[in-house]
Parts: C-alpha cells; structure tokens; sequence
C-alpha cells in the first residue's frame, strides 16, 4: 500500500507495509503456543500444589511458558515494524519505490517533507565550543533577502562531517508564513551565551596586516618579539586579538614600522599594555 506523491499525512498515519502473510502466520503461532504454554503452566502449578507432579516438572513448565513469551514479543516486534509511518505531520515529496518491489535494508522509500521547518548549519571548531542547545539564531534564506527568520539550536553535532571539517548544527525555525522549500540555502546568525574577553591593539601597533592575519612587535625585556596575531573586530581605533599575545604583555605602537625582530629597544615613557 503506497501513498502518492503530494499527499499529505499526519503523525502516526501508515504510509506503507510489508507483505504481512508471513508475519501474521508467525504471529498467531505464537500466540497459540504461549495460551497452550499458559494452560500447561497453570495446570503443573495446580498439580505441584497437589503433590502430583515434581518440581522438576513444575520448573520445566515455567521454562516452557518463558520461552513462548519471548517468542511471542519477537512475532509482536516484527508486526509492529512491518510498516513504515509517518513521523510527523508532513507531505510525500517524493515516492521512491513501488508496491510488491524487494528492497535492501536501510533503502529510503520516500522523500518525506515535514511542517518542521529546521536549517542544519556548518559550524568551525573554533566556533561550535560557544554553541548551545537553546541559543537563539536569526536566519536570512537567498530566496528571502529582505526578511528574518528566527530559530533556535535544537541539536549538535558531536563530530565534525568528513567532507567539510565543519560541524553540523540544527536550528528550528519559526516561520514568517514564507515559502520555504527542502534544499533553499540560508545564512545563520547565533547567539551565544558565551562571554569571552579579548585583548586590543591599536591599529598602527599592526604590521603587514592583512584580512584576518597580521604581525604586532611585543616588548621582552629589552628586545622585540615579532607575533603573528589573528585579528578579530575593530572598536575605536583598537583591533581584538584572538590569538598571538596574551593579556598583560606591552607591544610596540609609535616607531613599530622601523623595528625588526629581535631589535634592541629603550623604552621612553609608559609601554601600551593589553
């Protein structure tokens, strides 16, 4: 039994089965042969209470009445999963297989759509450490450039995707009654609750910089250390610092284009401390 493509299901409703002759037949020979092993059960309990049967034969009933219950929750395990329902309320996308086809273990046999609408995001393993379940997001989708859509983080991904090196992230949106459609690409904005303190630099500190990557010169002692830094946002004539220096260590600011690594250096007045 095959639904068509368009149709729209509700959670719980049977989108397909399998042939169930066998599996009704080994159903109900199981179930006869647990209300024979019941009866069996009762009567050598009966009898035991009497004297009449040994408890040898009392224990053997009671493996006998064991072993017809187990086959019997195994017959019920396999009726139950003989059919395919729908997760949630949706559409039939698209229906891959046809009735009375054999098909392998683990084959799709639908493309299901679901009301859910949820926008799996990659993140970088620099940025997925800020990342919580809960955190709220603002969404932008190419085909909607004008609007926003808000969201939030439902699951993370515990490894990052062989392909990319990112790792998975999935929001769920709430929608704006915009036309959303399976596989429409979007731009996802996350707020965490992260707090983290970075040290800033005064833009002319920086040398050779360029995008995210530069150099700064650090005073040590009476010498200068040339620091490759990673460069975050700037602020008031200030550059963050995600990685390179450290909070409490002086850089060079007025005469840093003159300087090569390791010069010798006499401080004159106070030092520019991160």
């Amino acid at each position: 039994m095959f639904l068509c493509e368009g149709d729209a299901v509700n959670a719980g409703d049977t989108l397909s089965v399998l042939n169930r002759t066998e599996i009704w037949a080994r159903h109900t020979q199981a179930r006869v042969a647990l209300e024979k092993a019941q009866r069996d059960f009762d009567d050598a309990e009966r009898l035991h209470a009497d004297g009449v049967v040994t408890r040898s034969q009392r224990l053997d009933a009671k493996s006998a009445l064991d072993q017809a219950k187990a086959a019997f929750e195994i017959a019920q395990h396999n009726l139950r999963f003989s059919a395919i329902v729908a997760p949630s309320k949706g559409r039939i996308a698209k229906q891959l297989k046809e009735a009375d086809e054999v098909i392998g273990a683990g084959q799709p046999m639908f493309e299901f759509v679901t009301e859910l609408l949820v926008l799996r995001a990659g993140v970088t393993d620099r940025d997925v450490l800020f990342v919580s379940l809960g955190d709220s997001a603002q969404i932008r989708f190419d085909a909607h450039p004008n609007e926003v859509v808000v969201g939030k983080v439902e699951e993370l991904s515990a490894a990052a995707d062989a392909r990319t090196g990112l790792y998975e992230v999935e929001l769920r949106l709430r929608s704006k009654s915009l036309t959303l459609l399976p596989g429409m690409m979007g731009r996802a904005h996350i707020f965490t609750n992260h707090e983290t303190r970075l040290p800033a630099v005064p833009v002319e500190a920086l040398i050779d910089a360029d995008a995210d990557r530069g150099f700064v010169y650090v005073l040590v002692g009476s010498t200068v250390d040339r620091r490759a830094v990673t460069l975050g946002k700037m602020k008031d004539a200030h550059v963050f610092i995600h990685k390179g220096v450290s909070p409490g260590e002086q850089v060079i600011v007025e005469g840093a284009t003159y300087l090569r690594d390791q010069s010798r250096v006499q401080v004159v007045g106070a030092g520019q401390s991160l």
